[in-house]
């Protein structure tokens, strides 16, 4: 049986011939070049593989930071199991961060987890944090965007591309690709599940796994009196963009929420600190990008600055000085890690249920009210990947859930870094969750049960909790996607089928 992603190689190496931007015009990186230069075992399950490939001609090589010396080729990293299984069992994971390819700086907890390959990138063109600020002092880094071209998109994809031709017959294809990153990385995953080359790689992103990050990068403050930066930290600084991204005109290009149709496949688990001074955690990404374009996503933020947040998370018992909000980000890496539940995944051969309008969320996008320092989105709503039943023509049937969270804790103020004892205002403080949830439900990637234009369906969820059964019609508005209004769940351990059928007469019984 062919997977959903074992086409991806054929239409990337199609994609080749594509240029995304008519200036600057760059030849995209070809895999079948790439040539491994260094191997060597980082432990007796995980091995360094480092590639090289030239690109143009000598002195001209377009893919390559400033600085690199004549004929430098661009370099990729993989580290890959020793003794890969050959039953379709390894997951594959693209790893973003802001090290060069050394694999002595590799973060060694993303390569701990058997059944993970993970590609590491050399970052292209601005890998020196010394180097590069603008004349206003700042260091933009690329942050992952357009660097040279589109360097880091082709450098990305292309390393998934070589790992496909590498352990074909390992690799669970139907599972995607999770793009994953911590600060500098977690900015670079959110752009590149836009950005990365070719358009079926790009397609293949199942899972955006993004703690500390700035998250609009390229967001315009629409509003500039209200004083909430919608900018990100960088697009303010036009100086700034010109060092970290060639041309600024590809922007909008990057935007995701101006793009937000290219991403309804992505789920995007999110963790932030709201008065990080770092990177820019703008709160309007869950508003602006997943809840108005229904993008499906999970988030948090704390308060405190980039690597000083309120102390304890869920570890600590002491919350009077700590928040008890989920770490998105724990590890061993698997369903549970950037989900609200310990059953929900984002795979390409699984319904991907997106959640909007939620009564259990803990949000605010204005200073001083609940929400602003520390809340969460999506935080309690679960569904089970692992019982799914496998869409029909006629049916599909998704379990859904919700759990209340509960013991969030005050959480400490921060001051340029440092922790002043316990947060005394109340309104920042984040309350229980309620014991129900009220929601908007629209699902994806369904499978057999098509979703043209104009399609009528009947929804039915079961009577629960003190909920009597919720059932009624609903018609595709936009194709491929259903969405249905206003369902409501009490708190409960257990799942409620969630159920849609195609309308033959009435949904009346």
């Amino acid at each position: 049986m062919v997977s959903t992603l074992s086409r991806v190689l054929a239409a990337f190496f199609a994609a080749f011939s594509i240029n995304a931007h008519s200036e600057p015009s760059f030849e995209p990186i070809d895999p079948t070049k790439m040539v491994l230069k260094n191997t060597r075992a980082l432990d007796d399950n995980t091995e360094y593989q480092l590639y090289t490939h030239p690109v143009g001609e000598p002195g001209s090589n377009k893919y390559v930071r400033p600085d690199a010396p004549p004929n430098a080729p661009f370099k990729t990293a993989l580290i890959v199991p020793r003794d890969p299984p050959d039953d379709a069992s390894l997951r594959v994971s693209v790893y973003f961060d802001g090290f060069t390819t050394n694999a002595k700086r590799f973060p060694t907890p993303d390569f701990v987890s058997p059944g993970y390959a993970v590609i590491k990138t050399h970052h292209g063109h601005y890998p020196n944090l010394k180097a590069y600020a603008s004349k206003s002092g700042v260091k933009p880094y690329d942050w992952g965007g357009f660097a040279k071209g589109d360097s880091n998109g082709w450098r990305f994809g292309s390393g998934f591309v070589k790992l496909s031709e590498i352990m074909p017959s390992a690799i669970d294809w139907d599972a995607g690709l999770r793009l994953e990153g911590k600060s500098w990385g977690g900015t670079t995953a959110i752009l590149q599940s836009l950005l990365i080359k070719g358009p079926a790689v790009q397609s293949a992103v199942t899972i955006v796994n993004s703690n500390i990050p700035n998250t609009l990068f390229v967001r315009k403050d629409t509003t500039p009196g209200d004083n909430i930066d919608q900018n990100g930290m960088y697009y303010m600084d036009p100086s700034a963009v010109q060092y970290a991204w060639d041309d600024p005109t590809n922007v909008i290009t990057g935007d995701i929420i101006a793009n937000a149709d290219k991403l309804k496949g992505v789920y995007y688990a999110v963790f932030g600190n709201s008065q990080d001074q770092v990177t820019k955690f703008d709160l309007e990404f869950f508003t602006l990008f997943c809840e108005a374009k229904k993008i499906a996503c999970m988030g948090a933020w704390r308060g405190g600055d980039h690597n000083f947040p309120d102390t304890g998370l869920v570890e600590s018992r002491d919350r009077s000085s700590s928040v008890g909000l989920p770490a998105f980000m724990s590890s061993p890496y698997g369903p549970s890690g950037p989900f609200s539940g310990p059953d929900s995944d984002s795979r390409l051969d699984k319904i991907l249920p997106v959640f909007t309008n939620s009564t259990a969320n803990f949000f605010s996008s204005t200073p001083g009210k609940p929400g602003f320092v520390r809340g969460h989105y999506n935080l309690g709503l679960e569904w089970n990947s692992s019982t799914q039943p496998t869409p029909t023509a006629n049916k599909l049937t998704l379990p859904i859930r919700y759990r209340k969270h509960t013991g969030f804790g005050t959480g400490s103020r921060y001051a340029w870094g440092e922790e002043r004892g316990p947060d005394k205002n109340k309104a920042n403080w984040i309350p229980d969750q309620p014991d129900s949830a009220t929601f908007d439900l629209t699902l994806r990637r369904t499978g057999d049960f098509s979703l043209p234009l104009g399609k009528e369906v009947c929804y039915t969820l079961p009577a629960q909790g003190k909920n009597p059964k919720q059932s009624g019609s609903a018609t595709v508005t936009v194709a491929d996607e259903i969405t249905i209004t206003a369902l409501t769940l009490d708190t409960s351990t257990t799942y409620s089928d969630f159920e849609l059928n195609a309308k033959t007469s009435s949904c009346m019984e």
